[in-house]
């Protein structure tokens, strides 16, 4: 069992290690939405998901190792928890405690990754949707609104020309 509770722990806190790593890879792609920088975009899109695939392994790492040491209580990956495995192991409540400061350490970082990562979508969304408002207006989409010339949103109807020649 002692070596069971080892596992666990050496997993939880690399699961904690990588999430952490996600944040600040979201915060460098933040930097990199500022900066319109697409190149290192990319990177941190590569790096997310190599975090993310490291931390699926761990999972199902976790998994196998609780479904070898508790066979009759076997768990699918999509329903067993950390919390659940620290609650049901036969460990001194020191070191239960211990573990518990640690898988709230990840709840905590995975709320800030959530929203963080949510920040920088809607930050994306909106350039782009000013970049999509701007080739409406230079292409005379029918279909979208326009910017007159100062910046403004132009109703139905207004002149939406940004440059204008009279022959």
């Amino acid at each position: 069992m002692e070596k069971f509770a080892y596992k666990i722990e050496r997993f939880i806190q690399k699961t904690l290690f990588l999430y952490e790593k996600i944040y600040e890879v979201l915060l460098k792609e933040k930097i990199h939405i500022i900066d319109m920088n697409v190149d290192a975009l990319w990177e941190t899109i590569s790096q997310k998901k190599s975090l993310a695939m490291s931390i699926e392994v761990i999972r199902q790492e976790a998994v196998c190792l609780f479904n070898q040491t508790y066979p009759g209580l076997e768990k699918d990956a999509a329903v067993l928890t950390f919390s659940y495995i620290v609650r049901i192991m036969n460990i001194p409540c020191e070191k239960k405690e211990e573990l518990r400061k640690l898988i709230l350490s990840i709840d905590t970082i995975k709320s800030d990754v959530k929203g963080l990562a949510s920040d920088n979508s809607k930050f994306i969304n909106d350039h782009l949707a000013v970049i999509d408002g701007i080739f409406s207006t230079l292409i005379d989409r029918p279909d979208k609104g326009n910017y007159s010339s100062f910046g403004n949103f132009l109703k139905q109807g207004g002149k939406n020309h940004l440059i204008s020649a009279k022959v």
